[in-house]
């Protein structure tokens, strides 16, 4: 019984030393992004920083980059009146660009990325979507200027 009570301890409190740092690194890296999204003059240039390093507009399309580099890379182009929309909730915003399906009420072929994963209140969800909303807005406004 005694050795089952130390094995048991052990695998409760002996984690692995990269598990660890890998956790470590992980709330580092959550606390960076909530200090950035905490304020909305770092947070409005980051945020349309993404959605434009993701999003770009090339005679009449959207080009959605999902990844880039040889050999590999993906992009999809969509007519730029494709429909999107910004989601926010208390722990993320997303994109997402696709078209809607009405049978099924869902994106019949959508691509969504997230944003941040920053904890958000309802007036940052507000004022931070707007913000990305006139960011493809100003992205997908190059249809009218070609």
């Amino acid at each position: 019984m005694r050795l089952i009570s130390l094995a048991t301890l052990c695998l409760l409190g002996c984690g692995d030393p990269k598990t660890a740092q890998d956790r470590s690194a992980a709330d580092a890296q959550q606390a960076a992004e909530q200090q950035l999204m905490s304020d909305h003059s770092t947070a409005v240039p980051e945020l349309e920083k993404r959605v434009a390093e993701w999003i770009t507009f090339d005679k009449g399309f959207i080009v959605i980059v999902e990844y880039t580099g040889e050999p590999s890379f993906s992009m999809n182009l969509m007519p730029a009146s494709t429909p999107w929309h910004v989601s926010c909730n208390s722990a993320e915003m997303e994109l997402t660009i696709g078209n809607f399906d009405a049978g099924t009420g869902r994106n019949a072929r959508s691509f969504t990325r997230a944003l941040s994963f920053a904890r958000f209140s309802e007036g940052q969800c507000k004022s931070l979507s707007a913000a990305v909303s006139r960011k493809m807005m100003e992205i997908t406004a190059g249809a009218s200027s070609q």
